[in-house]
């Protein structure tokens, strides 16, 4: 029979644990620097609800997070925040510095917010040829050859 208080299986999943969790992060940081060389320049936000056991034997409560693509601290990166939009948001983190279960939830929200970040960034991009539009400058326009 084994000792209850035998560590080497814990031990076990701890390594195996630290291994995946690393090498998600890698993942998340390759993805990031992805991004970063795509030079956006724009800010967006994905929120997503989730059920977190509280201390005791209570009813779970709702939790709301955010994944986000921003500047934080002065480097652009993938951001992790959680709250509710109705209270304050806990402090910014970079995602790959968030929990590592929050970190779980929120990379399920990355093609949301990839979907947001082309939508951001095609907004920003008219908005910028309209302004250079109502200038008149030829010379600015010709670097506008996107196909609509």
């Amino acid at each position: 029979m084994k000792d209850a208080l035998d560590t080497e299986f814990l031990s076990i999943i701890s390594d195996n644990l630290n291994q995946a969790s690393d090498a998600l992060s890698a993942s998340i940081a390759d993805f990031e620097s992805k991004l970063n060389d795509l030079r956006l320049g724009t800010t967006v936000w994905v929120t997503f609800v989730f059920e977190e056991q509280g201390s005791g034997s209570g009813p779970p409560a709702e939790c709301c997070g955010e994944i986000g693509y921003g500047k934080h601290s002065g480097r652009w990166g993938l951001l992790y925040r959680r709250g509710s939009p109705e209270f304050e948001y806990e402090e910014v983190m970079f995602l790959t510095d968030a929990p590592r279960t929050e970190k779980l939830r929120a990379i399920e929200q990355l093609p949301e917010l990839v979907s947001k970040l082309e939508t951001e960034a095609y907004e920003l991009y008219k908005r910028i040829k309209g302004t250079i539009e109502k200038m008149g400058s030829p010379v600015l326009l010709h670097h506008f050859e996107i196909a609509e």
